[in-house]
């Protein structure tokens, strides 16, 4: 072949490779709009159920191990936080596979398990709580506090202080309760958790209240507000809100601000089609106005209450507006009114025993 004729044809050859557009010879230009292959994290990996490929890829890094677990056990905390406890279970079950798969590769640096263990105690000791079974949920609770400052582990030891402060709270053991909320609020706040802030810092100010702290508790409940709205929360806050009303007028029973807090309120449970909660922020607002001797207007805010527990089909709550509104009625000269609401309560009072 002349030599003119074969560099013509080697010259087709690279431009047909696209060597002469910058392209390596037998490779095509990437499609920018082409999937692009993730690779899976030892989290993933674990959750998948590829134990021992977590292990392996997590070791790989010098804090690959500490760090897996570490991620594994906070999703687990999220659910709990959800109250999702069998989710929450079920990502600590894989959590021991992925340390007993760790243990049996490498025998020599055992990983530390008392984070884990500490909160599978106190995942047991949530369903224990939720059935009642105080005295069995306390020991486990306490075993589950000692790991969790044996572990440095603030995270797990702030839920532990709350689970405990609930357990007392539903024990009577208000002010023991006030010490453990008290407790696992700072050190959510301390950690920058504001999720579990505003949740803690509810839980507070319900104890508080209870044991008639009403401004330790107006401050419990204003700081649920702001961190909730903050979070968008809509639901924790609007209690929140409540709540703040409800010790705002156990401080001062004449003052005009519990009604603008609860009408507020009102207006968010409203927007969520909460009526149970909206029915009871107007009888927040009956409740309240009574004590001025505004009967008139008292009644106005609990026939309120009514149409709301209707619509949410709540039967004590229509029992309670009236049983209400038949004496408020009475102490406003309303005989009529009065005998009317009496007759309503006695028929509802009849057909719930039927």
């Amino acid at each position: 072949m002349p030599k003119v004729k074969r560099l013509a044809l080697a010259a087709a050859v690279l431009l047909a490779a696209g060597f002469l557009r910058g392209q390596a010879p037998g490779k095509k230009a990437r499609d920018p709009n082409a999937p692009v292959m993730k690779v899976s994290s030892p989290e993933e990996l674990a959750l998948q159920g590829k134990i021992r490929q977590a292990v392996s890829m997590a070791r790989k890094s010098p804090t690959g191990v500490a760090d897996t677990l570490k991620s594994l056990l906070e999703k687990s905390d999220q659910h709990v936080t959800a109250q999702e406890p069998a989710e929450a279970g079920a990502i600590l079950d894989v959590a021991e596979k992925f340390v007993n798969e760790c243990a049996r590769v490498d025998k020599k640096r055992p990983v530390p398990r008392e984070a884990l263990k500490g909160r599978q105690l106190r995942l047991q000791a949530i369903v224990l709580t939720n059935q009642k079974q105080y005295d069995k949920s306390e020991p486990l609770l306490k075993d589950a506090l000692a790991l969790s400052k044996q572990a440095g582990d603030a995270s797990l030891e702030a839920g532990i202080h709350n689970n405990l402060g609930y357990l007392l709270l539903s024990t009577g053991k208000g002010d023991e309760a006030v010490n453990e909320f008290t407790a696992a609020r700072e050190m959510v706040e301390n950690l920058k958790d504001d999720v579990r802030s505003s949740s803690y810092n509810f839980n507070l100010g319900l104890a508080q209240y209870q044991q008639k702290r009403f401004e330790p508790a107006l401050d419990a409940f204003k700081r649920s507000a702001q961190q909730s709205h903050a979070l968008s929360q809509t639901n924790l806050e609007a209690r929140a809100v409540f709540w703040q009303g409800r010790a705002l007028s156990a401080i001062n029973v004449v003052s005009p601000e519990p009604i603008k807090l609860f009408n507020n309120a009102q207006k968010m449970f409203q927007g969520l089609g909460d009526h149970r909660n909206e029915g009871r922020c107007f009888m927040a607002m009956a409740d309240h106005t009574a004590y001025s001797m505004d009967f008139h207007r008292a009644a106005s805010f609990a026939e309120r209450a009514v149409e709301s527990y209707r619509t949410a089909g709540d039967n004590d709550g229509l029992r309670e507006c009236y049983g209400f509104l038949a004496e408020v009625y009475g102490r406003a000269g309303k005989k009529n009114k009065s005998e009317e609401y009496k007759k309503k309560l006695q028929e509802l009072t009849t057909a719930k025993s039927q």
